[in-house]
């Protein structure tokens, strides 16, 4: 059961959430998004319970797993600084985050309402590798975050990494 969480967690920590589109005229100013965004997961247990996944578990596994992802990804945080020059500075926290994981930094663009980041990260074996996120726009003092998917695969419903503007 404990190896089930982690890798459900793992999933939604490196999973996509999707997109929405914003309109052309509705996308963000260069000058809108520069500044630190403080961002933080939430969890809506209804929607994540309706998560085809977790149909495969039995009731009690569902729970319990469905516990530990709310305690644990309700305590995960990220920073992010958008420079006007173009680059991004942040820093992730939360249960289970390596101290090597938590710092990154990178360059942002827009791309009609999608904010996209691309930084820079090490794997295990202290490689550098790039990881993509995605910002989408929702107004002046709110965004929210995905990682393009990998394999086809997305964050569960009810999960959210929220945003606002300092």
């Amino acid at each position: 059961m404990k190896s089930l969480g982690f890798a459900i967690i793992g999933l939604a920590l490196v999973s996509s959430v999707p997109v929405t589109a914003v309109a052309a005229d509705d996308a963000p100013s260069k000058e809108a998004v520069v500044g630190t965004w403080d961002g933080k997961v939430e969890v809506d247990l209804d929607l994540l319970k309706s998560d085809e996944r977790f149909g495969k578990l039995s009731a009690e596994q569902a729970e319990t797993l469905l516990r530990v992802l709310k305690d644990t990804l309700t305590k995960t945080t990220m920073s992010i600084t958008f420079a006007a020059d173009g680059k991004a500075t942040g820093e992730l926290n939360g249960p289970g985050i390596a101290a090597k994981d938590r710092p990154k930094k990178g360059t942002w663009t827009i791309d009609g309402g999608a904010i996209k980041v691309k930084a820079a990260t090490k794997d295990d074996a202290n490689k550098e590798s790039q990881r993509d996120m995605v910002f989408t726009w929702v107004d002046a003092k709110t965004m929210t975050m995905g990682f393009p998917a990998k394999d086809g695969k997305e964050w569960p419903k009810g999960i959210a990494f929220k945003f606002t503007k300092k």
